[in-house]
Formats: structure tokens, C-alpha cells, sequence
């Protein structure tokens, strides 16, 4: 983004980095850890591994805690508005709905694919982009959005479809058809 930091500012600007980097960290963490812990049983039927198997239900629920700190804490510094926090609870929403029952979307294959790719990209690209553009008090150039959150999905489902591939044959051995 064509931008420019206003001199006196420049130690303010790679704090606010640092905590976007940490707060982006923390948000994949999570989706990670609640992806893998809602897998255990079926990962154990598929004979696939699964990281967080045997972690007791304590030191998943740690692991958890410090993830959600990690996401968390940052934006205690970072700029945001009403807007900053929609998207964050559509994050948090979209890893909820992709993994936990009953609804669980990430067994349907379509679906599944467009929440990997608006969780994994799109919606975090959109959450940083917004964030400094709250910092640069709105200059960030917004005429290229359209293209590229389209890359972003386009990248999202590119990414997914690779992941569903190289876990077909796991994933027919328990019933799930996420890729036909």
C-alpha cells in the first residue's frame, strides 16, 4: 500500500506491527488448535495424527487460553472501531461454525471450502488492512479491494482444496466426502 509514515511515528508504527503480527498469530492459533481438538476422534478412526491427542483436557484448554491471550492482548494498542470488532467476531465465528457440532460445516464439501478460504485470508487481510487504515487515519488506498480480496479467496480455496486432496483417501476411510 502506497503509504507514508509521519516522521516522529516510526517507533509507533512497528509497535502496532509487532502487535498486528502477534494478534494474527494468536487468531490462526486458535482456528488451528479448535480444528485439531474437534478432530481427535475422527483423526483416531482415519489413522491420521493428531497433534493435540494425547494433551490432557487441562493443557488443551491452556494451550487455548494462551492463544486466545496471544490474539487477545494486542488490541489493547491497536487502532479499532465498531468495524474492527465485527470482523473479529466473524473470525472467531467462522472458525466456530466450521469445526464445532452441530453444525461442524467443514464436513461439507462447497461450504467448507468458502470458510477456509474467508478465515485463512480474507477476513484477516481485511481486519490488518482496516487496522492501519484507522493508523494512517483513513489514506490506505481502498480502490484495489475488490481485487485483491478475490486473490485472497481465489488463494483461500486454492489452499484448501490442496489440504482436501492429501486427505481424501483419510477421509473416505471415516465417510467424510469433503472433496467429490
Amino acid at each position: 500500500f502506497p503509504v507514508t509514515i509521519v516522521p516522529g511515528s516510526r517507533s509507533r508504527f512497528w509497535l502496532l506491527l509487532l502487535a498486528s503480527l502477534l494478534t494474527s498469530f494468536g487468531f490462526a492459533s486458535f482456528g488451528y488448535l479448535l480444528n485439531e481438538w474437534t478432530d481427535i476422534t475422527s483423526d483416531a478412526q482415519a489413522g491420521k495424527v493428531n497433534k493435540l491427542a494425547h494433551f490432557t483436557q487441562l493443557q488443551r484448554g491452556g494451550l487455548m487460553l494462551a492463544v486466545i491471550l496471544i490474539g487477545g492482548l494486542p488490541w489493547l494498542i491497536l487502532p479499532s472501531d465498531k468495524l474492527s470488532f465485527q470482523l473479529i467476531l466473524l473470525e472467531l465465528s467462522l472458525f466456530i461454525v466450521y469445526s464445532l457440532q452441530p453444525l461442524r460445516l467443514k464436513n461439507f464439501w462447497g461450504i467448507s471450502n468458502v470458510l477456509d478460504a474467508a478465515y485463512a485470508y480474507v477476513v484477516p487481510i481485511y481486519l490488518a488492512k482496516h487496522t492501519f487504515s484507522l493508523y494512517f487515519q483513513g489514506s490506505l488506498s481502498t480502490h484495489s479491494d475488490l481485487l485483491l480480496f478475490s486473490l485472497l479467496f481465489c488463494l483461500g480455496l486454492r489452499n484448501i482444496l490442496i489440504h482436501q486432496i492429501n486427505d481424501l483417501h483419510h477421509d473416505r476411510y471415516i465417510g467424510h466426502f469433503t472433496l467429490l
